[in-house]
């Protein structure tokens, strides 16, 4: 399957993805910020994004907060759910980023 074909999956149930099976995960998401030091600051790239859960609770901690999905709906949910963020819909095996674009803290929140 193409990466591009991921829509037609899990983006047919995109809203059921993101507010009944994404919120079984709080947990864990919150876990995994903790263990990688995401926080103010913090540049964060959350790769397959979903419906954007874990990136708005890495926005509300500060970080700047990138998400990447294959699905176009659901990068429209995680969009609404944190408006914050740069959601993108994209490849995750060919990143549109330059190399080390991520995990350091930002110039600014450095100064803090």
């Amino acid at each position: 399957m193409d990466w591009q074909q991921v829509d037609e999956g899990w983006g047919r149930r995109a809203t059921e993805a993101a507010y009944l099976f994404e919120n079984m995960h709080w947990r864990e998401y919150l876990y995994l910020l903790d263990q990688t030091g995401v926080g103010r600051g913090t540049r964060h790239l959350d790769i397959a994004c979903g419906g954007g859960l874990a990136v708005r609770v890495a926005c509300e901690r500060g970080a700047v907060v990138t998400g990447l999905d294959a699905s176009q709906r659901l990068a429209v949910v995680a969009a609404a759910r944190a408006p914050a963020a740069d959601i993108r819909v994209g490849d995750m095996c060919n990143l549109p980023f330059d190399d080390n674009s991520f995990g350091q803290k930002t110039h600014a929140a450095s100064h803090s």
